[in-house]
């Protein structure tokens, strides 16, 4: 049976058809995994069970795509991907039986990098998902709120009030498939950047009464996280808090006014988020017919005030779904439809997550420029061929592989693969580097003119001992 999957930053859950035939979701877990001498734990345990010795791992999904490791108490390395497995092989294993063998559709955001796609698949692989795809949280949001009238010729603008940031889709919507047009995001309006402000503004008002250096930063958060949470009642004017700062019982309140001015900046960043959604997609906010709110954060009327004031009109939902469940609701019914279909008769189309570009290392004090091949927001798939000619002598290049957000923003590597020229003809190589179908980054090279092309061999690192790969078979 097919299944949905959404691996939030603070909760997951995992949704399917019950058995009167409409889609729900079985269960939600926080996104945590503890580490025991003994093993590792799944979902969060409470302060007992856990024990001093222990290690909590938070922010899975960020950590997916990545070579960091975490240590537990017997000092046992666990890469990012190895603990998504263990949160998605929970999800699936309290899943009902005929859910476990179907296909799944995993939510990522938008804007994640080719390293973070490939950790959260392979999660999911190891998991016993073989057969995973992944799709933005637009495509999702916009299944979902189209699960109970099924879909129709419109434009849907999709925003997602996640813990980690704040994302807007365009999202084309028609019977035979769904079509992201652009999106954009941005991690200052999410709800933990959110709960940090409240949480410094907290720390300031307190300050003279406590001593800076022992105040946690996770205690202060998540002290801001409690008040923010209470004052999302706009018929409280003050909320008051006791907690336990520095061993010291402290009674703090926090008023409506100083709320709103320090999530100033944050609900900003919402409504531009949205602006530039609709300009990436070159169309009015009046081509909108729909305005969907998802996520844990779409109870907030702040954000609710900000998204419509982007929007130029309210949010529409169905009070039948929980905006925190759409994400697993509406991977749910795009696995369901894809499974269902023919091949060819309904179409998952995504834009490309990030600007896509190469460089050629080839020695010498100067970094070469990157060329930028495909950007954000362009139709997938989209590739780009060039021929290389190697220098006189040279056995091996390097290409490596880069991704950014836009013009002005810091690169990030995605990975290298090098070529062995030699056996290549006097017209050099030509190099086919782009995007597929599903949104990852695809490589092949071949002698020009040949037909031949093989699949480029990654690599984490450029260097020496990298596997090449011939340009002939």
């Amino acid at each position: 049976m097919p299944v949905g999957i959404d691996l939030g930053t603070a909760f997951s859950a995992i949704a399917g058809l019950g058995p009167d035939g409409d889609l729900r979701v079985h269960e939600v877990l926080p996104s945590v995994v503890t580490l025991l001498a003994a093993g590792a734990l799944a979902g969060g345990l409470g302060p007992e069970e856990a024990g001093s010795e222990s290690v909590v791992c938070r922010d899975l999904r960020a950590m997916a795509g990545t070579l960091k490791t975490v240590a537990d108490p017997a000092g046992r390395p666990w890469t990012g991907e190895g603990l998504c497995r263990l949160l998605l092989g929970r999800l699936v294993e309290n899943a009902p039986g005929s859910w476990r063998a179907g296909p799944a559709v995993l939510t990522v955001p938008p804007g994640l990098h080719d390293r973070g796609r490939r950790g959260l698949l392979g999660a999911a692989r190891l998991a016993g998902l073989q057969d995973a795809l992944l799709v933005e949280d637009g495509i999702a949001g916009a299944a979902a709120g189209s699960s109970r009238d099924g879909l129709r010729d419109e434009i849907v603008l999709v925003c997602n009030a996640g813990y980690s940031g704040f994302s807007a889709t365009l999202v084309a919507c028609a019977p035979n498939g769904i079509y992201a047009v652009a999106a954009e995001s941005d991690s200052r309006a999410g709800a933990c950047a959110m709960n940090a402000d409240v949480g410094r503004l907290v720390e300031r008002l307190v300050e003279r009464d406590l001593r800076p250096a022992t105040r946690s930063r996770l205690n202060m958060d998540r002290l801001g996280e409690r008040l923010r949470q209470e004052l999302s009642d706009p018929t409280l004017s003050v909320a008051w808090h006791s907690a336990l700062l520095d061993g010291r019982a402290v009674d703090v309140a926090l008023s409506q006014s100083q709320l709103a001015e320090v999530l100033g900046t944050a609900l900003q960043a919402v409504t531009s988020v949205i602006e530039k959604c609709l300009a990436a997609a070159a169309l009015p906010a009046s081509a909108v017919h729909r305005v969907l709110l998802t996520g844990g954060g779409a109870g907030d009327p702040r954000i609710r005030e900000a998204v419509a004031a982007g929007a130029g009109r309210a949010t529409d939902w169905s009070p039948e779904i929980s905006p925190g469940h759409a994400g697993a609701l509406g991977a749910a019914a795009v696995a369901l439809r894809l499974a269902s279909s023919e091949p060819g008769d309904f179409t998952v189309r995504q834009a490309a997550p990030l600007d896509l570009g190469f460089r050629l290392p080839r020695g010498g004090p100067v970094t070469p420029e990157v060329r930028w091949i495909a950007r954000r927001n362009a139709p997938l798939p989209a590739h780009h061929s060039q021929i290389v000619k190697t220098a006189p002598g040279e056995t091996r290049f390097v290409v490596e592989v880069v991704q950014r957000k836009g013009p002005g923003d810091s690169e990030t590597c995605a990975g290298f693969f090098a070529f062995d020229p030699e056996t290549a003809s006097e017209q050099g190589l030509e190099i086919h580097l782009g995007y597929d179908e599903n949104g990852f980054i695809a490589a092949y090279a071949g002698v020009p003119g040949s037909g031949e092309f093989h699949a480029a061999v990654w690599s984490d690192e450029a260097s020496p001992s990298m596997p090449g790969m011939k340009s002939r078979g």
